[in-house]
């Protein structure tokens, strides 16, 4: 069965961050490395099979939304995400 991809544009911590979801269960965070990430990987749908799996872009990577100049270092990156995972 496919898995049915939902993509929003979430604010967290003043800036945009662009997020696919699918699945249902424990939310599981993929994050990206410094190249950033391919849209619907078969990691991905394997993944939502069995959890709810959200993919954000970090801001700066992709589709216009800039980096805002207080996210200096991967640290400033993982408190964004736990602000977003607290929400």
């Amino acid at each position: 069965m496919p898995v049915e991809w939902k993509e929003t544009t979430v604010s967290v911590a003043g800036t945009s961050v662009r997020v696919m979801e699918a699945g249902s269960g424990t939310p599981t965070l993929i994050l990206h490395h410094d190249i950033g990430t391919l849209d619907k990987l078969p990691f991905y749908e394997a993944m939502a099979a069995q959890c709810h799996v959200i993919i954000p872009t970090h801001p700066g990577w992709g589709l216009g939304i800039e980096r805002p100049e207080w996210m200096r270092s991967v640290r400033d990156i993982a408190a964004m995400y736990r602000m977003y995972l607290a929400g």
